[in-house]
């Protein structure tokens, strides 16, 4: 037994330990974090817990503030087009979340693998399976670009919508799907970096690219110095470019051997033992995503019944729930990390300390967040449209909703917990209950036998938010998740 973790069979990790790697105070700390100068590898298995997820979390959370300045910046610019521009993006959206849902559960499976073995010291391990995960990228990038392709014009013709909303949807999408190879390349890179602890770079990467995408929404949609004035096809082209640039940064970072798990040509084929692994939890992680895409596109479907600034003020209001949870989410991710590595080690003890204190912290944000939201509502929809039916349901959107939010704090870190200890099941069982099987039946029922119209389908969000946190903690208080270190074991 190593006397000095306590645990059999596991190596000490290289750092000194987090005495020696952090300097003393929290600015020193937060300095060292930001500039990637200090290895949080040993916090990770050693370090006190809340200062841990601090640390990790932070340089997500700065990702997530620039990921919010650009979402409200290209929801600004786009809503000046008018609402049918506004309605044409949230119908838009299912789709592009359609690639990324597959590539965020790739990039999930591949930091769960990646981190267990880098936890039990199998640097070997780890760079074989982030190397099959870059191959897969490649051949996702393929498969879906094409099934997005296919799903775009089966799914605009059904819509219940007029033909400028149709037209405007086709132009947005068809230019995101482009932008496929550099999602899936920047996922994947994303996870090898993140599964060793450093969340560093990928958030100076998004920096870079979000400041590329700022800085063109206005000359691409509005034709700023003398561009041609595109719409919803410059915000499109702007993305597209941005996300280039970010897959680049990131590539560049791992192919040259920057990282523990090192990518090697002779691993990267898709050998069926590295693909079971990493769809294992990839599969469930991208399934639970496209939950949230198939919802929303019922969602949109059932705010068609009504109107189209119906459909308009669902993708205000579900813009604005994603930009309200871009933090917590940041917390997810580096919950994902930190337990990946605990389970990989055998601590499953810290593992569930590590839950509990991340809800804890989870539940001041998003107390605070509901709060403010919830302060004249009306005002955060009107600063991307002057359309006041918007203005009105968006409103009650925010005004019904955001309470639920504590209850996301619950489901966002534990299916955070459960993807990094390798079992993505549940939060996929938890997100289809969530987006679909409730919200669902219980909004149709709201909006049409009662009568209660759009507050019927933000009552049904706020019920399927309050079920599905309940729902998160009994399912980790049984203990399935403890399995995941049986495939480090098994290699």
């Amino acid at each position: 037994m190593d006397a000095t973790r306590g645990h059999p069979g596991r190596p000490a990790h290289p750092s000194t330990g987090p005495a020696a790697s952090l300097p003393d105070g929290w600015f020193a700390r937060f300095r060292a974090v930001m500039t990637g100068s200090v290895d949080l590898g040993g916090e990770i298995l050693d370090g006190k817990i809340s200062r841990t997820i601090v640390l990790l979390s932070l340089p997500l959370i700065v990702s997530n503030i620039f990921q919010i300045l650009y979402n409200l910046v290209d929801t600004y610019y786009v809503g000046a087009l008018g609402p049918e521009a506004i309605a044409a993006v949230a119908l838009g959206f299912p789709f592009i979340f359609l690639i990324w849902a597959v590539g965020i559960g790739l990039s999930v499976g591949i930091t769960s693998i990646v981190s267990r073995f880098l936890g039990a010291g199998r640097e070997d391990l780890a760079s074989e399976r982030a190397s099959a995960g870059i191959a897969m990228a490649l051949i996702f990038t393929v498969l879906l670009g094409l099934l997005g392709l296919v799903a775009l014009e089966v799914t605009v013709r059904s819509l219940d919508v007029s033909g400028e909303i149709k037209r405007l949807t086709r132009d947005y999408v068809y230019i995101l799907l482009l932008g496929t190879p550099f999602v899936f390349l920047e996922l994947a890179c994303s996870g090898i970096i993140r599964a060793e602890g450093n969340m560093v770079v990928p958030m100076y990467a998004l920096v870079v690219g979000t400041a590329v995408n700022i800085s063109l929404d206005p000359v691409l949609i509005h034709g700023w110095y003398g561009a041609p004035a595109m719409g919803v096809r410059g915000a499109a082209l702007a993305t597209i470019t941005a996300q280039g640039i970010v897959m680049a940064l990131l590539l560049t970072y791992v192919a040259t051997g920057r990282t523990r798990a090192r990518i090697r040509l002779r691993h990267m084929r898709a050998r069926s033992h590295d693909i079971r692994q990493i769809l294992q939890v990839g599969f469930p992680a991208s399934i639970s995503h496209l939950m949230i895409a198939i919802g929303v596109f019922l969602w949109n479907a059932l705010a068609a019944g009504i109107s189209d600034e119906t459909v308009a003020a669902v993708g205000l209001g579900f813009r604005l729930n994603s930009i309200a949870l871009l933090p917590a989410l940041g917390m997810q991710l580096a919950v994902t990390t930190i337990v990946g590595q605990n389970v990989g080690a055998g601590r499953f003890d810290r593992v569930r300390e590590v839950v509990r204190t991340s809800i804890l912290m989870t539940y001041v944000y998003m107390v605070t967040v509901a709060i403010v939201l919830n302060v004249q509502p009306e005002r955060w929809i009107a600063i991307f449209t002057d359309d006041w039916t918007v203005i009105s349901e968006g409103g009650m959107f925010l005004r019904i909703v955001t309470p639920s939010y504590i209850f996301l704090a619950t489901t966002i870190v534990i299916g955070g917990a459960f993807q990094g200890a390798g079992d993505a099941v549940p939060p996929m069982v938890i997100h289809s209950l969530r987006m679909i099987a409730i919200t669902v039946p219980v909004a149709w029922a709201l909006m049409y036998p009662l009568g209660l119209a759009a507050n019927g389908l933000w009552i049904a969000i706020a019920v399927s938010n309050l079920a599905a946190g309940a729902i998160a903690w009994i399912w980790f208080g049984k203990g399935s998740w403890e399995r995941g270190h049986a495939a480090v074991l098994e290699a």
